[in-house]
């Protein structure tokens, strides 16, 4: 009986639709109300995945494309350019825009779901982080 549990679970963890374990207590009143674990442990849809794979295979191309043509300086800098744009970030708890890294991108000429609807701030399912207790986790302060 505890075997086959065991391979149930092992089975479940393979096919990566487990729940997230909590490692520690969290003030649910504070952090936004009740979590759902539903949402947490959903896979992506095939499509999802293929959209987000299609970013990273653009960037690859792009940069091969640029040091074929232009040589491997303008690669190194399109690299460059990147790793720096991805790291500007405003201060914990404020939402960073990454102006910078979506225009080098593209991504910037187009709108999107995300754009309109899906703003982080006006959705009701995600708990809201004040400045406060991100400064707070970010510093080790209980």
């Amino acid at each position: 009986m505890a075997s086959a549990a065991r391979a149930a679970a092992s089975a479940a963890e393979a096919s990566g639709n487990t729940m997230p374990a909590l490692t520690h207590p969290t003030d649910k009143l504070s952090r936004g109300g009740l979590r759902s674990m539903r949402h947490e442990m959903a896979a992506k849809h095939p499509i999802e995945a293929m959209q987000e794979a299609w970013h990273t295979q653009k960037w690859g191309n792009e940069l091969h494309h640029a040091e074929r043509v232009f040589g491997p300086g303008t690669a190194m800098r399109m690299r460059m350019d990147r790793a720096i744009l991805s790291q500007f970030q405003r201060a914990p708890g404020l939402a960073s825009d990454f102006v910078g890294l979506d225009t080098i991108l593209g991504r910037d000429i187009t709108v999107g779901f995300e754009d309109i609807l899906d703003v982080p701030e006006t959705r009701t399912d995600t708990p809201v982080e004040t400045v406060h207790d991100a400064l707070d986790r970010k510093l080790g302060i209980p």
